[in-house]
């Protein structure tokens, strides 16, 4: 759990040095938080105070999955199990 300053919510910072070939290890608490696995797709987006790092949205695949999950499962089933998984990755 983040730090709380005053009220607010701080994120916690964990340092990792980047190798000769432009390499960085994320820990492995993140990797868990955020369903980081190998092959997963990140996302560097350039701040004006520095890089965000995050998994890349793969826009479309949802309504693919959704269209293939139709011929079996009821739109009602479908968003009850993606509440499940937004539990389970909190």
């Amino acid at each position: 759990m983040a730090p709380r300053v005053k009220g607010v919510s701080v994120p916690s910072a964990e340092f990792r040095r980047i190798t000769s070939k432009g390499q960085v290890t994320i820990p492995n608490s993140l990797r868990k938080r955020y369903n980081i696995v190998t092959s997963t797709k990140l996302e560097f987006i350039s701040w004006p105070d520095g890089i965000l790092v995050r998994p890349a949205r793969d826009e479309g695949s949802f309504a693919k999955l959704a269209g293939l999950a139709s011929r079996h499962w009821t739109v009602e089933r479908m968003l009850k199990r993606l509440d499940e998984l937004r539990r389970e990755n909190v």
